[in-house]
């Protein structure tokens, strides 16, 4: 064998080392972003939650107002609920902002729910055979 082949080789795996390095890098950079992106739906989607169940509960919004003061009726939290979907156009999935907005214009207890299984699909990938009816706001017990 020649030297010239035997550098050849070796500047071959080189560089397919290189490559092999970059793409585990770029891959790995991506995986962080995405964790960082669910982390931050996550947070948002309980938030957002637990607004929607206070509007679909009113009884619920004095403890909403011990943790959010500035939200003293439901007018208040109407444009809360808003706002929060006006902010969700950055980082929901379409069927996530299609379900908001359809709680928005009606909220009712199967629109809430609706929302809150397309949150969870989006989040975890989790589906649901259950009706929606299943899914109430209301504690029974």
């Amino acid at each position: 064998m020649s030297l010239e082949f035997i550098l050849s080789v070796l500047g071959v795996i080189g560089t397919g080392g290189i490559i092999a390095t970059l793409f585990t890098y770029i891959l790995e950079k991506k995986k962080i972003v995405q964790l960082k992106e669910n982390e931050l739906k996550e947070r948002r989607y309980l938030c957002i939650l637990l607004l929607m169940y206070a509007y679909v509960n009113p009884n619920e919004l004095k403890t909403l107002k011990r943790f959010r003061p500035e939200i003293q009726n439901k007018d208040d939290l109407k444009r809360e609920l808003q706002t929060e979907w006006v902010n969700s156009w950055v980082f929901a999935g379409d069927n996530t902002i299609k379900a908001f907005k359809i709680f928005l214009e009606s909220p009712t207890e199967n629109n809430f729910a609706g929302t809150v299984l397309s949150m969870r699909k989006e989040l975890w990938n989790k589906k649901t055979k259950l009706p929606l009816s299943t899914f109430t706001a209301r504690t029974v017990l």
